[in-house]
């Protein structure tokens, strides 16, 4: 008697998210580098739906000196672009090349291409939120708390703001201390500078007011490279301030969200995308 025929249903990878277009948004001219001028790029994944759109700037981390716009997937575009959200991911000038105030002047440059060309990009203005992981999320983190007094408007669109409506912050630096100098030993290649006092300018903690957007802060409970406190600290400055403010905490979380020691990573990744998508949806979508 033949063996019985087996039929097994094909492994599907998942679907590789492209953009929808690539435009350069800002061009810096770098004096210190023979005039060149530099053409930062922006990938904008659409949705299928009608604009104008929502829109969600996403910076990438990297510790500030590597990366780029494909940096990590952007998996959260098709998560947004489902329910009426657009998505533009970035990059911005690296050290040690481009020390700090570098990287945050192209970040607000960004948003104030967005609302300068919303018309054409079809997108809401009035409705740009910002997001990003590690150093991204300091960035996103630092541009929504600054003062324009802090100068990091610079260059291009100053006719426009560079504040987002609302930030998701996943696990990036909040405040630059002894702690945070010693868990990432090469902050002065990125500031130029080893007097903490001087970085303090770049913490997003030291400008919190009650004019700060809502925040979702996303911290793995065991990250070594940000400790959790820094993320605790920054909720409860943003608390303390009456800011609407979410930290979710992740338990057996390392930096990035990797699993650390034998127990699950709780709330899931699946999950921590869910409650990212819900949080936009809420105060972009309303």
């Amino acid at each position: 008697m033949p063996a019985p025929t087996v039929t097994t249903k094909p492994v599907v990878a998942p679907s590789v998210v492209r953009p929808a277009r690539t435009v350069t948004y800002c061009t810096p001219n770098d004096s210190d580098f023979s005039d060149h001028t530099t053409s930062l790029l922006m990938d904008l994944y659409l949705p299928k739906t009608r604009g104008p759109w929502p829109v969600v700037l996403r910076v990438h981390g990297g510790g500030w000196t590597q990366g780029d716009r494909t940096s990590g997937g952007n998996f959260e575009a098709a998560d947004l672009n489902k329910i009426g959200i657009a998505y533009a991911s970035v990059d911005y000038r690296l050290a040690p090349a481009f020390k700090f105030p570098t990287p945050i002047q192209d970040i607000a440059c960004a948003v104030r291409y967005l609302r300068a060309n919303a018309t054409q990009l079809n997108i809401d203005p009035k409705k740009v939120g910002a997001m990003g992981d590690s150093a991204g999320g300091q960035l996103v983190s630092l541009l929504a708390t600054a003062p324009a007094q802090a100068g990091f408007d610079v260059g291009q669109y100053l006719d426009q703001s560079s504040r987002p409506q609302v930030v998701v912050d996943e696990w990036g630096p909040a405040e630059f201390d002894d702690t945070l100098a010693v868990d990432i030993p090469y902050l002065p290649t990125v500031f130029g500078t080893t007097d903490l006092s001087a970085m303090t300018w770049y913490s997003p903690i030291a400008w919190v007011t009650s004019s700060a957007p809502p925040f979702l802060i996303i911290q793995g409970a065991s990250d070594k490279v940000v400790e959790p406190y820094q993320s605790q600290d920054f909720f409860n400055t943003l608390q303390a301030s009456g800011v609407p403010s979410t930290l979710e905490m992740v338990s057996n979380a390392g930096h990035g969200l990797v699993p650390v020691g034998r127990g699950f990573v709780l709330p899931t990744r699946v999950q921590v995308r869910a409650d990212i998508t819900a949080f936009f949806q809420r105060y972009l979508k309303r």
